[in-house]
């Protein structure tokens, strides 16, 4: 905080205040209100920017003009564009063909990384496949670890995933159907595979002694295929194996 201080001269600093007298005279409100409203202007257009940049990538993704037939925002039909590293740019964690997991989609492979100008700034971004699919998903690379963007787990954490797997389940007859939904979107929204083992292991022992709702099983579906596929890469086996892993654990007896 002193170093921004100095570097500001702002008026309430010792230092600031002195040289600015010795130069023009005491320091006077009107001053501090004049200073005050500079970065209050600043900070609104700072703001503004932002919201920008966050409705031109909407607008991109969910098929702005500026789309290409192979979902690169920015990028026409034909058109190429490199990865030119800038002074903003935040080092990527993760280089092209590396496989990682986002929140809500899985396990997903890194399948180009590349600079574009959205709304006058450019940023550096991710640009993620779907397995499985033809989907891609654009990631702003400075924000893609607060995002919850994870590399895969390692070889003890997916042991854990079998420890949860073959706890006792929750039950959840203490909260309404609403509550019990809510609860278990909100896990495999994550990307804990973890949270997604224990919506596995729930809904499972749920389903094996009353009929479940068609949301939650396709709640049940999502989480299994999510840890299934992280199993199955971590594990170097097929999908097929490691669901059978799970099968095998989830109608053990406890």
């Amino acid at each position: 905080m002193t170093k921004s201080r100095e570097h500001l001269s702002l008026p309430w600093s010792q230092e600031g205040s002195d040289s600015k007298e010795k130069e023009t005279g005491p320091v006077t409100r009107k001053d501090h209100k004049s200073l005050a409203a500079k970065i209050e202007a600043e900070l609104d257009e700072t703001k503004k920017r932002s919201i920008e940049t966050r409705l031109a990538i909407a607008r991109s993704v969910n098929g702005g003009e500026n789309m290409g037939r192979d979902g690169i925002i920015g990028r026409r039909d034909g058109e190429a564009e490199a990865h030119d590293a800038g002074d903003n740019d935040v080092k990527p964690k993760y280089k092209v063909g590396d496989t990682a997991v986002y929140p809500s989609y899985g396990v997903v492979n890194v399948a180009a990384i590349e600079a574009k100008h959205i709304a006058g700034c450019r940023q550096t971004f991710y640009f993620l496949s779907l397995l499985d699919t033809d989907r891609r998903i654009m990631v702003p690379v400075q924000n893609a670890d607060d995002l919850g963007m994870r590399p895969l787990s390692s070889m003890e954490e997916i042991d854990d995933v079998f420890l949860i797997l073959r706890e006792s389940p929750n039950t959840y007859n203490d909260r309404t159907w609403n509550r019990v939904y809510r609860a278990l979107m909100g896990k495999i929204r994550t990307s804990s595979i973890y949270e997604a083992a224990e919506v596995v292991r729930d809904l499972r022992h749920r389903k094996a002694f009353q009929k479940i709702s068609f949301g939650e099983a396709r709640i049940l579906e999502s989480a299994m295929d999510f840890i299934v596929k992280e199993i199955a890469l971590v594990r170097g086996e097929s999908f097929a194996e490691a669901r059978e892993e799970v099968e095998v654990v989830l109608v053990a007896p406890r």
